[in-house]
């Protein structure tokens, strides 16, 4: 969930702050490029459960994909 905090909360990186702020994470980014890398950082992926465990393909699983 995404949450912009009024300016007038602590300010820092740790917990809620004027900016963006990760509820999962507790973390506030201030400036929206960083708030856009941090989501897709692997801290962020792993620590919201948004990333898997990567699998090895077989060719039959790569064609039934492309079909």
């Amino acid at each position: 969930m995404t949450q912009l905090i009024p300016s007038s909360v602590a300010m820092g990186k740790k917990g809620k702050g004027a900016g963006f702020y990760c509820e999962g994470c507790n973390l506030t980014y201030k400036a929206s490029l960083q708030w856009v890398d941090y989501l897709n950082s692997k801290q962020h992926l792993v620590t919201t459960g948004k990333i898997a465990k990567a699998e090895r393909a077989t060719l039959e699983d790569v064609l039934k994909w492309l079909e």
